[in-house]
């Protein structure tokens, strides 16, 4: 096998190129946290549309591709305890807030469908 600088150079710039990729992700990731919004955004993808929080039982292909989604999830949730971990404890708090008030505007929507008893 003959060395090549070139080869070398190449696999450096690759290397370099694949480190700023990852910190721009990075930034993108703590950015998102940020904000209201963007934690909203996260945690609906990751407990609702990647299933994080849903136990799947059975041995057929969508369980499989169930537990894919969830790998992806946790893929998710990793980045964040590694990026901003504190932030992660905000975002549970804001949805614990968020589904406490929708229990309560759907118990008030109940009790305004009820019949007066006369």
């Amino acid at each position: 096998m003959s060395y090549s600088s070139s080869n070398e150079a190449f696999q450096k710039r690759q290397r370099n190129r694949e480190k700023e990729k990852a910190r721009a992700l990075d930034q993108a990731m703590i950015l998102l946290m940020g904000n209201v919004d963007g934690r909203a955004f996260l945690w609906d993808l990751v407990h609702r549309r990647c299933g994080w929080s849903t136990v799947y039982k059975g041995g057929d292909s969508n369980v499989y591709r169930s537990e894919g989604r969830r790998a992806v999830a946790e893929g998710i949730l990793a980045d964040l305890d590694r990026l901003c971990p504190d932030l992660i404890t905000t975002m549970d708090a804001e949805q614990r807030r968020s589904a406490a008030l929708d229990r309560t505007l759907a118990r008030d929507v109940e009790d305004d469908e009820e019949p007066d008893a006369a």
